[in-house]
Parts: structure tokens; C-alpha cells; sequence
């Protein structure tokens, strides 16, 4: 178990949570704390990249706090109350688990006083991933050098001038 977390974000659940931060006008608690944090030290993923073992919003998962087994939920970017089978990002335990891998946990501080740990047990489905499989994934485009027809001699004293502009 990682109790040190290397975050990882795709590039819309990295813009989400900088949209959270930016609009925050309350109270600098644990939550602001590991928001500001979790912006600030992850690793930027686009969304055909991001390892299928990593806590996306959107993502089906199982996760502990503190020996409890907790889920299936689903991370979502709303407000929604814990345990409707959703889990949102706005409160401390879903935004501790989004960017987390499987097995890899996080100590948050609890309501009374103490600190839990959150960890990641299980992923049940992944958008990204789930895109992937069906073969939806963008593909990417190859650039390549545009040929000329007609090589262009470099004549050093054929210079124009400045132009009349």
C-alpha cells in the first residue's frame, strides 16, 4: 500500500479541480489544502493516456476508509450526497480518491479530529478506459514534412530588398 500518493489527472479533471480552486470563497480547511495540492503535484495525463488503474472522474470504484469497505461509487464532479452511489469530488473523500491508482492510499483528516486513511481497493469501470476498449479512443495524426516539388535554389545575390509596404 502507498501511503504517499504520486497523483494523476487527466487534463479535464485537472481543469475541473483548478475551476473548484479558482471559485473557493470560504474557509482554508483540509479540503483546500489537499485541492490545492492535488492542482500543484499531479501528473497531467491526456484522456487516451491515463492508466486504466487510476481514479477518474466518472470512474466505478470500491475504496476503504480506515478498514470500512465503502462502494461501488461513481466520482462525480457535482454535489451529491455519499452513499446515493456517487461519490463527489467536492467532499474530502472523493476529491482524496480522484488521481489515486488501485492499492494507493491517503490520510485525510477525519470529522473527529483524528485522521483516516483513504485507499483505493478497486476500480469497477473507468471512462477512459471503457473508451479505449471500444475502439473510440481519437486517433492521433502523424504530421509529415511537406515535400516540394521543385527544390528552390538559394541565390545570395538575388536579394529583393525592402519591401514597399
Amino acid at each position: 500500500m502507498v501511503t504517499e500518493p504520486h497523483f494523476q489527472l487527466t487534463t479535464g479533471d485537472h481543469t475541473t479541480l483548478q475551476a473548484i480552486l479558482e471559485r473557493h470563497n470560504g474557509p482554508y480547511d483540509a479540503f483546500m489544502s489537499l485541492l490545492e495540492r492535488k492542482v500543484r503535484e499531479s501528473t497531467i495525463y491526456f484522456r487516451d493516456d491515463i492508466p486504466s488503474n487510476v481514479v477518474t472522474i466518472g470512474t466505478r470504484l470500491v475504496y476503504v476508509v480506515d478498514q470500512t469497505t465503502r462502494g461501488p461509487r461513481e466520482i462525480v464532479a457535482g454535489e451529491a450526497e455519499e452513499g446515493a452511489g456517487v461519490l463527489s469530488i467536492r467532499t474530502l473523500h472523493g476529491l482524496a480518491l480522484l488521481g489515486l491508482s488501485v492499492g494507493s492510499a491517503l490520510r485525510v483528516p477525519a470529522e473527529n479530529g483524528g485522521v483516516e486513511l483513504v485507499q483505493v481497493r478497486e476500480i469497477l469501470s473507468q471512462p477512459e478506459a471503457q473508451a479505449r476498449a471500444a475502439g473510440s479512443v481519437r486517433k492521433v495524426v502523424a504530421f509529415r514534412p511537406r515535400s516540394m516539388a521543385t527544390p528552390v535554389a538559394f541565390d545570395p545575390d538575388d536579394d529583393p530588398g525592402p519591401s514597399a509596404a
